[in-house]
């Protein structure tokens, strides 16, 4: 059965979710509302996402009364999943505050001369004005406008976001400031329609050190092996946000990221000794041994890591959505290893293709792991 829109991001243009998406999501609509059915029928009030990303479990799980817990190494993750569980009300008074503040502003705040090299010099002091304004506000507010920021940031830089970000053309001509205004109204609009029943605490956290003691629902959608290096995806809004000023910065972010990609694999993480993997590995062409060799065997160590501490927390289910790849000619069947890794652990499991997906012609597909306590 295919669940939800085929299309990259079916979250894209729905309310609340589409104040920031990110690229790519495994998690499609018909999956989240048959997960929160049964989470209900077995009795599971508190969901755990050890992969918050962009918010979707958090944002329909407060949505149908469900408190969540989030977590994620990624800070920008976090700034973007909190506005999108804000409650807030008189969506105009907001507006006319951020309004009067801009008029008012002096000089533009730009973090970091970095970004200077992603715009021409009209946008930036633009978005810097913006910025500015951000900088004076102390309340859960600024959440939500550094989130709209991270939008704008965006559409008027020269990158192109993708999953490896690349330099585009000319940008978009426009006036940011007019721009964002239009995204914040659209913004302010959808939180305040929405009529959230539960909570969300959200966490930075690494889910291969830490899970909460006792998880009785797990709904989430993990980094594929080789999918994207989320630091380098978002660099521009942890650049905004402040969260890094320069390569040192992005570096240390990256650091704590699951090496799910070649940009997170570092020389000490350690590495798995399956010999399943190390055979994979051996298949490839010799040219690709070393560049995908290393961060595959740090990716399925830290996953194990995961896995084994869902092991020793779950009560109840745990769904995954998770993609295969290809690297180096070889097929890498990532949905697999993870169920072997858990039924290793002593949980069952059940896996279900629920999507055809295509990477450079060759098809591919995103599966469920459905994992469940033995006890």
């Amino acid at each position: 059965m295919i669940f939800g829109d085929p299309v990259l991001n079916p979250w894209k243009n729905m309310p609340v979710h589409r104040i920031f998406t990110f690229v790519e999501h495994g998690l499609l609509p018909g999956i989240v509302g048959e997960f929160f059915d049964l989470a209900w029928e077995i009795g599971c009030s508190l969901i755990v996402d050890p992969f918050i990303g962009g918010g979707v479990v958090a944002v329909e799980g407060i949505s149908r009364g469900f408190n969540i817990v989030g977590l994620d190494v990624n800070p920008w993750s976090l700034i973007v999943t909190k506005a999108k569980t804000l409650r807030l009300k008189e969506p105009r008074k907001i507006l006319d505050r951020f309004l009067g503040m801009l008029e008012n502003v002096g000089k533009p705040y730009i973090p970091t001369r970095r970004l200077e090299k992603y715009y021409v010099p009209e946008h930036l002091e633009k978005i810097g004005l913006i910025r500015a304004v951000i900088e004076n506000i102390n309340d859960d507010l600024r959440l939500l406008l550094l989130t709209v920021l991270g939008r704008i940031a965006d559409e008027y830089s020269f990158l192109k976001r993708t999953p490896a970000p690349r330099f585009k053309g000319n940008p978009p001509r426009g006036d940011p400031v007019k721009r964002y205004v239009e995204i914040l109204e659209v913004a302010l609009k959808d939180l305040s329609n929405a009529k959230p029943r539960g909570s969300a605490m959200l966490l930075l956290a690494d889910s291969t050190e830490w899970l909460p003691e006792h998880i009785c629902g797990l709904l989430t959608s993990p980094p594929f092996a080789n999918n994207i290096d989320y630091i380098r995806h978002t660099q521009l809004q942890l650049l905004w946000s402040g969260f890094a000023v320069n390569s040192r910065d992005l570096g240390y972010w990256r650091n704590l990221q699951l090496p799910g990609c070649e940009a997170a694999s570092r020389a000490w993480k350690k590495t798995s000794n399956d010999e399943v993997i190390n055979q994979l590995i051996n298949n490839m062409a010799p040219k690709y041994r070393k560049r995908y060799g290393r961060f595959l065997k740090q990716y399925f160590y830290y996953m194990q890591k995961h896995i084994n501490l869902l092991a020793e927390s779950l009560e109840g289910i745990a769904w995954y959505t998770i993609g295969d790849s290809y690297l180096g000619g070889v097929y890498v069947p990532t949905h697999l290893f993870l169920q072997r890794y858990a039924e290793k652990s002593g949980l069952k499991t059940k896996i279900r293709r629920i999507k055809d997906r295509y990477s450079r012609s060759k098809r591919l597909a995103l599966y469920l792991l459905e994992i469940m306590n033995k006890r």
